[in-house]
Formats: C-alpha cells, structure tokens, sequence
C-alpha cells in the first residue's frame, strides 16, 4: 500500500476481482511479489506449488478450521514432520493474510 500511495495512487487495497478458491489468492500473492521485485526463492515456490496442489481448488468460504486439520493430518501421513507443518501452516497465513490486507 506504501508503494502505491508513493505513486500516486489509491491508499486503498486493490480490488481482489474473481478470487474464488485458496489457489487464486497463492496466485495473487507470487504476482504482487513480483510486482515489488521480490520473487519467491526456489523453497517458498515449491511450498507454495505444494499448497497449490492440495488446497488449492478449496473455495475460500471453505477454507475454515476443519478444513486445515483435515490437511495436516494429510500431510502428517504422507510423512510431514511438525517443522514441516509448521512451514505449510506458516505460508498459508502468510498468503491469507497478505490477500486480506493488499487484495480486500
């Protein structure tokens, strides 16, 4: 919001238009990084293509607790040990935190 109050524009967030699933706010998230010149590195990628691929076509209204203990039980099966989680969990709030205070 700094960066675009600097160049002149709207202080408000952006519109988040045709934001559906957990996937297109992962999109919106690598887009806006970017933007600011700070591309994911090649480990947060790949986390993020991971959480794309399982939680990914989750609507965001059914983003809810159940849902993401459903996932780490998943994860906690295919092998993922807590640190693991802790990563996925870690990006995940990142990425709905940041979808909140850039995109609305």
């Amino acid at each position: 919001m700094e960066r675009n109050i600097d160049r002149r524009g709207s202080p408000k967030p952006k519109a988040a238009a045709q934001v559906r699933t957990f996937g297109d706010i992962i999109d919106l998230h690598v887009e806006d990084m970017h933007e600011v010149g700070r591309p994911p590195r090649p480990s947060k990628a790949a986390v993020l293509d991971a959480l794309k691929a399982s939680l990914g076509a989750v609507k965001l209204s059914q983003l809810n607790r159940e849902r993401l203990i459903e996932f780490g039980r998943k994860r906690a099966k295919q092998g993922a040990g807590p640190a693991t989680l802790a990563i996925d969990f870690s990006f995940i709030r990142t990425v709905a935190t940041h979808a909140a205070a850039v995109r609305g």
